[in-house]
């Protein structure tokens, strides 16, 4: 029935093509495919208003893997070889019907994967500008990984200096660090001026300067003197990244948060090191010591999930790219 309707469209035979299309979506209500194939005929003949309506039918509503592995490819399939505009005129609808972010966050992926980062980056900021992200930059930064991989370091760089806004500053280097794009981290905008209580400022740059120490060769001199004479009960991780004090000195903690933080501290440590196969036990012994919604449980749980996703966990001794 798909093929049918496709080929009446192909003939000019559109109101035809539309009629058998509600009798295929009608017979086969279930299913990612059927509906997808509805969507493309919609987006084909440039009837955008009328997609988002498929997907909010409360009988059949799409799950995660729905957007990933039919909806998002199949806008691709339609706007591959088409104008970005006009791909942003079909993808705004989407973003009105108010569709998790999250999910409408997918359709930059396959543009990237065919190098059409001209519409990557502008579905994406579609996305940001209704739902706010870190500014315009989505919190996975895979707005930034398009300009980067379009227009290079530099012009990406100058993008995010033109258009983040001082009060996204602290996220952007959380996300950066996180993401292990440290040339957004100490390049991308100025940082922000830790302030006498900002010491997770500082452990960012320490965990930073541990992790990439070439490029924060230029601001380690200013970290390693923060940390020389803070007394504050997290200067003593930053002393640890840093090598001015020892392991000894965080095990030697028995309190069940701060152990948790020790154990995160020495997985980026080992992380730092290449010693992959320490790194990944230390984000265990986090996790499963830490409270349910501590931050560095959050974070070990987001190391430990990338290094699944990027299928490294069951070779720890051949993932020298982690990094």
């Amino acid at each position: 029935m798909s093929a049918g309707f496709f080929a009446l469209d192909a003939l000019g035979r559109h109101d035809e093509a539309w009629k058998l299309a509600q009798q295929c979506l009608n017979r086969y209500p279930e299913g990612d495919w059927p509906r997808a194939d509805v969507a493309e005929l919609l987006w084909r003949q440039g009837r955008f208003e009328e997609v988002p309506a498929l997907y909010q039918d409360p009988r059949h509503p799409p799950n995660s893997g729905d957007w990933t592995t039919a909806i998002a490819p199949t806008f691709r399939d339609v706007f591959a070889e088409r104008p970005p505009e006009e791909a942003e005129r079909a993808f705004i609808p989407m973003v009105r019907a108010g569709f998790n972010p999250w999910y409408l966050m997918e359709f930059e992926k396959p543009f990237a994967e065919i190098r059409r980062f001209d519409v990557a980056i502008q579905l994406t900021l579609q996305v940001t500008r209704a739902q706010t992200g870190i500014g315009p930059l989505d919190p996975n930064l895979n707005l930034y990984r398009s300009f980067e991989k379009w227009k290079g370091e530099e012009e990406a760089l100058a993008w995010v200096r033109q258009n983040l806004p001082a009060k996204f500053r602290k996220q952007l280097i959380h996300a950066a660090l996180d993401q292990r794009i440290f040339a957004l981290f100490w390049a991308g905008v100025a940082l922000p001026t830790p302030t006498p209580d900002g010491e997770d400022v500082w452990l960012l740059r320490a965990t930073a300067a541990a992790l990439d120490p070439k490029r924060a060769a230029a601001h380690s001199g200013e970290v390693r003197a923060h940390f020389t004479s803070s007394q504050t009960p997290e200067a003593l991780y930053g002393r640890f990244l840093l090598g001015l004090t020892d392991e000894k000195e965080l095990l030697r903690l028995t309190e069940p948060t701060r152990r948790a933080e020790s154990a995160y501290y020495l997985g980026i440590s080992a992380l730092a090191s290449r010693r992959y196969e320490e790194a990944f036990d230390w984000f265990l012994v986090c996790l499963e010591t830490a409270p349910a919604h501590a931050a560095p449980r959050q974070k070990a749980e987001a190391i430990l999930r990338r290094w699944v996703a990027n299928e490294k966990s069951s070779e720890l001794r051949k993932t020298k790219g982690f990094l």
